[in-house]
Parts: C-alpha cells; sequence; structure tokens
C-alpha cells in the first residue's frame, strides 16, 4: 500500500492525471479497504482469522497481478491502475485486522510491546517500498506493479511461515 502511494502520484501524473484528479484515484483503494474491515468484522467469526488473511493475500495478488498485466497490455489510463487496485484494498481489509488482533492476542500481557513491534514493522515495510518504488521509472505502472507484487509475495511467503511456526505438533511416533 506504501509502495503505491509513493509511486501512484507519479504514474497517474505520466498519464495526464492532475493533482485534483491523483487524490480522487488514490481514493479507490482506502475506500475499498474500508470495505474490506467492514466485511471482515461481520466474515471473521465464521472464517476465523487464517482463512480471512489467505483470502486477503489472495485478493491482494489478484489485484495487484491484474495492474500489472493491464499496464503490459498496454492499457494507461487511471482506471487500470486504480481499478484493479480495489482488489488490493480489500484484501488488506481482509488481512490487517486479524493479523493486528493476533499479535496483540498471543500473550496479552505483552499486547502493548507486540502493537508497539507490528507498528515498527510496518512503517519499515513502509519505508522500504517506498524506497524500492523510488528507484523504479514511473511513466506507466509496470514497475509499481512489479514492486508491488515482489512485496506482496514476501508478505505471503512471511504469512506461510507464520504458519508452519505455530502449527500444533501432531502426535509423535516413538520409535524402539
Amino acid at each position: 500500500f506504501y509502495a503505491f502511494l509513493g509511486a501512484a502520484p507519479l504514474v497517474l501524473g505520466s498519464y495526464g492525471v492532475g493533482p485534483d484528479g491523483i487524490g480522487f484515484y488514490i481514493m479507490f483503494v482506502p475506500g475499498s479497504y474500508i470495505v474490506g474491515n467492514f466485511l471482515t468484522s461481520h466474515l471473521v467469526h465464521r472464517l476465523g482469522d487464517q482463512r480471512m488473511m489467505w483470502m486477503g493475500q489472495a485478493l491482494t495478488a489478484t489485484g495487484i497481478g491484474l495492474m500489472l498485466v493491464l499496464a503490459l497490455a498496454g492499457f494507461n489510463s487511471p482506471l487500470a491502475l486504480a481499478l484493479p487496485l480495489m482488489l488490493m484494498g480489500l484484501g488488506n481489509g481482509f488481512m490487517v485486522p486479524p493479523a493486528l488482533a493476533g499479535t496483540v492476542g498471543l500473550m496479552p500481557a505483552l499486547a502493548g510491546s507486540a502493537a508497539a513491534v507490528a507498528g515498527l514493522m510496518q512503517q519499515l515495510a513502509a519505508a522500504v517500498g517506498g524506497f524500492a518504488v523510488g528507484l523504479v521509472s514511473h511513466n506507466n505502472a509496470v514497475n509499481l506493479a512489479l514492486v508491488m507484487m515482489v512485496l506482496c509475495l514476501l508478505g505471503v511467503a512471511a504469512q506461510a511461515a507464520l504458519r508452519q511456526v505455530l502449527r500444533p505438533a501432531g502426535p509423535r511416533r516413538v520409535r524402539n
């Protein structure tokens, strides 16, 4: 999301969008994030934290992938950037609340410290994403989409690794 925020004004500007239009197109992503948060509050009790986060990862990757495909196909328009990323916003809305709840709920006595570390990690990831997207060309959405996809796949890998760490140990066989 922060890589998007860092580069979207430049990419949209290369499409001829002025400052007033940039705000309009950027608004699509946080708007869909709000919808995702709302839906999560209603679905998480039925589907569970892990399923909501994996659905969020899938929506995020799909939105970024769709933006990349459209950009590679030559659709250099503001809607080809903003509309696919509504899926990313929705996906982030599915991921963030259960992830933060799991972070602070793991050890309630350390909830404050866990929230601080989670916030620090978010800001560090945002800084890395903003820096990375600043290194690439902004004449269309291809490079932005590639940077965002790499960051998304790192998130998927981190969630998969965390799942392995937190997986409950099954019955162990004792060999004679």
